[in-house]
């Protein structure tokens, strides 16, 4: 025979439950466990919940526990631990106001203090010069800049003193602009904001114009900018035209700078050597020549070599390789690798360099080298690389300039449609057909609205 309906499982004779399903206790498994049990479990005997959820308690977990328990006895409901910041058997007292963080729960001593406080309930204050202290005795940890002492409550010898060690009060570090063993002297007024050292007095750094060890020296007066050497006095760098250690010498009158050994930095344009006596060659370019080698950075149209004293290959060479004297680039007229060939005479002034094509065309003609005539009698120009015309004389239209405008008052038109675009002096319209007014000499052709420049005829002409 099947078990009953609850049982998980039951004995082979007479179907007696052995066990439920979760959920579910009693004998036959009939009852069902107290919703409140945690995970829906109770005791398959007595339906006392196995667990009951946090904030829960009793044999149903029926009851809550108290407001700052975090969890109670499931019997009792005696509170097992408290929310932060409360003690007591029920948590119901707070815990001493300079706790940091938890407190005992029956006792209600702080667990740590905050800063600046000690004592089992953290109400006692610590040392003025204390930056913390000892949570049972007081005694500082560490001191405030200032003081010293078992509890800081000592201050250092002087104001000066930024720190003193901790058991002697013994300076170890000054405020800054001050140094000697009590922080008593004051530094140097030409030593920089850093200040001087502790125990010698001498600068950190130098104010601008000064040297020494202690910045008592001052920089001379021909170093640029009052700037020299911290430890030697010696100038970093010299007014213009001064040169030497101590920048006392003169630079040659012929350089615009000149270098610690006296010789020239740059030089004039167009003067090269360490004294910048050398002319550079009158074949440099505006840039010059290298003030150490005399060689021209670059040279004059017709020349090159370092200095600019070789002539380009070829009389009609525009300008050539500054190394090598190749052709770069051909006067007009000419072609080829050395410029020697001329351009064909229907070229509109120059040709590409290496195939001799031209680059445009004298009016009338086309092909490479310009030697066609535009395929089209009545062409003024044509493309030159197909022929086609791109522009008409007077009164002709068309792909080729073959047809007539479509007015012969037409002075010119349109070359694709033929449309007058300027009319014979008097008349106007896309056909030149229609009058402008007689006291007009000329209108605009799409409107008829007298142009302001144009003067009266007596006698306009007619159409025919």
């Amino acid at each position: 025979m099947p078990c009953e309906e609850g049982c998980k499982f039951c004995t082979m004779m007479n179907g007696e439950c052995r066990g439920c399903y979760t959920g579910l206790w009693g004998d036959n498994c009939s009852f069902h466990c107290s919703g409140q049990c945690r995970g829906g479990e109770c005791n398959v005997n007595t339906g006392i919940c196995n667990g009951c959820p946090s904030g829960h308690f009793g044999e149903n977990c029926e009851f809550y526990c108290k407001e700052n328990c975090t969890g109670c006895d499931q019997v009792t409901g005696e509170c097992l631990a408290c929310a932060q910041g409360s003690f007591g058997k029920d948590c119901n007292e707070t815990c001493p106001i300079n706790c940091e963080g938890e407190c005992d729960k029956r006792s209600g001593q702080c667990t740590s203090c905050k800063t600046g406080y000690f004592g089992m309930l953290c109400n006692r204050v610590c040392p003025e010069g204390c930056r913390r202290c000892s949570r049972y005795s007081g005694e500082c940890a560490y001191c405030l800049d200032g003081y010293w002492g078992v509890f800081c409550d000592m201050k250092c010898v002087t104001s000066n003193c930024k720190e003193c060690t901790r058991w002697t009060g013994n300076c170890s570090d000054c405020e800054v602009g001050y140094w000697g063993d009590a922080c008593e002297q004051q530094c140097d007024v030409n030593c920089s904001p850093e200040g001087c050292n502790k125990d010698t007095g001498e600068c950190k750094a130098c104010l601008e114009g000064q040297w020494g060890a202690f910045c008592n020296s001052s920089c001379m007066d021909n170093c640029k900018y009052r700037r020299c050497d911290r430890d030697t006095g010696k100038c970093q760098r010299c007014l213009e035209g001064l040169w030497g250690p101590s920048c006392n010498d003169t630079c040659n009158p012929n350089c615009d700078q000149c270098n610690e050994e006296g010789y020239c930095r740059t030089c004039p344009e167009g003067f090269w050597d360490l004294d910048c006596k050398e002319l550079c060659s009158p074949n440099c370019s505006f840039q010059g020549c290298n003030i150490t080698t005399g060689d021209c950075f670059s040279c004059l149209e017709g020349a090159w070599g370092p200095e600019c004293n070789l002539q380009c290959a070829g009389d009609n060479c525009q300008t050539c390789n500054f190394n090598t004297g190749v052709c770069d680039e051909c006067e007009t007229g000419y072609w080829g690798f050395g410029c020697n060939k001329n351009c064909p005479s229907y070229c509109q002034h120059k040709c590409y360099r290496y195939t001799g094509d031209c680059v445009t065309c004298i009016s009338g003609f086309w092909n490479h080298h310009c030697d066609s005539p535009c395929l089209g009698e009545n062409c003024a120009s044509c493309a030159r690389t197909t022929g086609r015309c791109s522009e008409c004389y007077p009164r002709y239209s068309g792909t080729y300039c073959e047809k007539f405008c479509l007015s012969e008052t037409c002075e010119e038109c349109d070359q694709g449609l033929g449309f007058c675009t300027i009319c014979s002096l008097g008349l106007w319209g896309r056909y030149c057909d229609r009058k402008c007014e007689p006291t007009c000499s000329c209108c605009d052709i799409d409107t008829g609205i007298c142009e302001p420049e144009c003067r009266v005829l007596s006698e306009l002409p007619t159409l025919g």
